[in-house]
């Protein structure tokens, strides 16, 4: 549905922080999702359609004049459809590359709506989502981390899913960084299946 999307901030609010979620900044092996090539970074719509994926929108969208408390210019979105309109009725599920997990912790930013089919999920080669994470009903993006000792040398994906058309039927998703190496053959593998045809 399009309109307004957020609670409405105090006047007096001129900026949000951004989440301090780079403890793996600067380590050996270090895998980010951070979109900020300005394209999906090997991510695939795998179901569903969407305007702008990802976005460079500098401010909040019902927070008039705050920045947007983002990493970088670019973040991984289901809202936009395009440099003016918005709507909740975008519905879409994304997933990342394969890669294999090298450490057992994960950080990310996310955002927007908290419904039971709107999350970010960490998936299994089998398709078995082992974590999940929901937005808190606000597009200010907050701090999420996952640790996940037993899935260390094990190949993972990320799922965005995002079945939702209701009220705050989006997410806003950035920054995710783990140790960890993308894995081409899985990955292409993964992609050309017959579900990925469809």
């Amino acid at each position: 549905q399009k309109g307004k999307t957020s609670r409405k901030a105090p006047a007096n609010i001129k900026r949000i922080a951004i989440p301090a979620v780079f403890p793996l900044k600067g380590q050996k092996g270090i895998l980010r999702f951070d979109f900020e090539s300005g394209n999906l970074q090997g991510w695939k719509i795998v179901q569903g359609k969407l305007g702008i994926p990802i976005s460079k929108r500098p401010h909040f969208r019902n927070r008039a004049n705050v920045p947007m408390n983002k990493e970088g210019k670019f973040y991984l979105n289901t809202l936009e459809v395009d440099a003016n309109n918005f709507s909740d009725q975008q519905m879409a599920i994304i997933e990342s590359p394969v890669f294999t997990l090298n450490g057992a912790d994960m950080n990310m930013i996310l955002g927007g709506g908290k419904h039971k089919n709107l999350y970010i999920a960490l998936c299994t080669l089998d398709g078995k989502e082992q974590f999940k994470a929901y937005g808190r009903q606000d597009e200010v993006f907050f701090l999420n981390k996952w640790s996940a000792p037993k899935l260390v040398g094990k190949k993972v994906y990320l799922k965005l899913v995002d079945n939702s058309s209701s009220g705050w039927g989006h997410i806003l998703f950035d920054a995710f960084e783990a140790k960890g190496t993308i894995d081409p053959a899985a990955t292409k593998k993964r992609f050309s299946t017959k579900y990925f045809a469809l």
